[in-house]
């Protein structure tokens, strides 16, 4: 008895002395997880900072070569717009880069800019508030002391100065051709509204092939096909560039004549490529192939399909539910259910599954003793007139068309629902957002919309062949956030912040 007694308080005391040592490697597991949170945070601030660092570089760039020009140097108007105190371009600049919002009047008074950011590596956050007054602010370091609280917060901030470096930057370009318009020369002037105009009609005549390229891509799926399509893209990509380059007053003539040389270029491209797709388009269409079409068009809008499946898989998760019920019948049982977010307009998917399935009629009709696995090289079996291909033709094109049009609104009515729902609700919940989470909002808030407004400029959703380009684009930026949108909600339903 008397030795069970000892060995029980052996026993105790080898607990009570093991037991600090285990907190110690409980404490250092945690720490070192922070310390690589942190860590990760650092690298989406550095990234931060030095995007505002290239955005301030940009602008200064241009505002550099302003004293160059032949119009600064002839004429005193233009002179007083750029280098009046107050009122010209350059104090209009540090004036747009100041901060103002969610600092105290000091740092306002002293003139506290988006620029102390990048030269002192350091970001101003509240220190002490009244109600929503910001009184005093305190002075943080982007350093391996900064806590990862402060780390979030700089972020969401940085976020916001990236975007109002940007809007500067937007604002002085057109400040700049605002100010200069009136004083370039006309012979200048001219010749930018010339080039403008003959890339309006490249474009015109590129997107006059717009139904004849669609026909290609249906009737045939060849190497020569698949060429034609992506040069359709290629010639599209160039005259985007090129206008791109025409938006800026302060060209000069050496500038324009590269230009002009690359036009010259793009016209003589897309004459051959008209050509090019008229002939093939011609030669395809002479005796349509029942079967390449009905099977090339199946195989597309079946892969257009799965990408709206992947898409609504990627907007859901499981989680566990908590039946106090079933708790207490069975304690090892763990229930689960899907949750969906980020999916709007869901009745798109069901329009396009109909659509499949009339296209799926056609095939079942005009190919009946096809394996559509095989079809490709087999020959019509039914017997089918010219006049019967051709109104097939044109029902299979305006089927495709219309897919098109529902895929497209269905991209976007999504990404705009996303960015409205994730944005609004990390605006609830700065405090619970995780360092994955947090590394995303860049992105959302800023890389985003830009890549958006750029791609709507190039492509747009007025023709068929752009579109599809637009809405594949659409597509993998929706792929891309709708896990991060998945994340924020599980997050604000955790909260119930709803």
């Amino acid at each position: 008895m008397q030795k069970k007694w000892i060995l029980k308080l052996c026993f105790i005391l080898c607990f009570i002395i093991l037991l600090p040592f285990s907190f110690c490697f409980a404490s250092e597991n945690e720490k070192e997880n922070e310390e690589a949170t942190k860590k990760e945070l650092l690298l989406v601030i550095d990234e931060c900072v030095n995007d505002i660092k290239n955005e301030i570089k940009s602008i200064d760039k241009m505002l550099d070569q302003l004293d160059k020009t032949e119009e600064y140097e002839a004429y005193p108007a233009v002179r007083l717009n750029i280098d009046t105190p107050f009122f010209g371009l350059n104090s209009m600049v540090n004036n747009k880069l100041k901060i103002k919002n969610e600092v105290s009047t000091v740092d306002v008074a002293s003139g506290y800019s988006i620029k102390d950011i990048v030269n002192n590596k350091s970001i101003k956050l509240p220190d002490f508030m009244v109600g929503n007054i910001v009184v005093s602010t305190r002075d943080v370091k982007f350093d391996d002391n900064i806590s990862i609280e402060d780390a979030k917060e700089s972020i969401l901030k940085l976020v916001q100065y990236i975007g109002q470096t940007q809007n500067t930057k937007e604002l002085v370009n057109k400040r700049i051709n605002y100010i200069f318009e009136g004083y370039i020369p006309k012979e200048k002037l001219e010749k930018i509204t010339n080039l403008e105009n003959r890339l309006d009609e490249i474009n015109s005549k590129l997107v006059s092939t717009d139904k004849d390229i669609l026909c290609i891509k249906l009737l045939n799926n060849d190497e020569i096909s698949k060429a034609l399509v992506e040069k359709y893209y290629t010639i599209n990509n160039k005259i985007y560039t090129e206008k791109k380059l025409l938006d800026n007053m302060l060209l000069s003539y050496e500038n324009l004549q590269d230009i002009e040389k690359e036009i010259a270029i793009i016209e003589i491209e897309n004459i051959n490529y008209t050509k090019d797709v008229s002939k093939e388009k011609e030669n395809l269409t002479k005796d349509i192939n029942i079967a390449l079409l009905l099977n090339n068009t199946k195989s597309i809008l079946t892969e257009k399909q799965k990408n709206l499946e992947e898409y609504e898989k990627n907007s859901s998760i499981e989680v566990e539910v908590k039946d106090d019920v079933s708790e207490q019948e069975n304690k090892n049982e763990v229930k689960t259910e899907t949750r969906h977010y980020g999916i709007t307009s869901k009745h798109i998917i069901e329009y396009e599954k109909e659509l499949l399935k009339t296209l799926d009629e056609k095939i079942q009709y005009y190919l009946p003793e096809e394996n559509n696995e095989n079809t490709n090289e087999g020959e019509d079996k039914k017997e089918i007139s010219s006049d019967e291909k051709k109104s097939l033709f044109d029902d299979v094109l305006k089927l495709y068309n219309d897919y098109l049009a529902k895929e497209n609104k269905f991209y976007l009515d999504n990404l705009n629902y996303i960015l409205r729902d994730t944005t609004y609700k990390l605006s609830k919940l700065p405090d619970y957002t995780d360092a994955n989470t947090v590394k995303e909002i860049k992105y959302i808030y800023i890389s985003l919309p830009t890549e958006l407004d750029n791609m709507l400029d190039e492509y747009g959703t007025k023709y068929t062949f752009k579109t599809d380009r637009f809405t594949n684009n659409l597509l993998d930026r929706l792929l891309k956030i709708s896990k991060c949108n998945v994340q924020v909600n599980v997050e604000y339903d955790k909260f119930n912040l709803s």
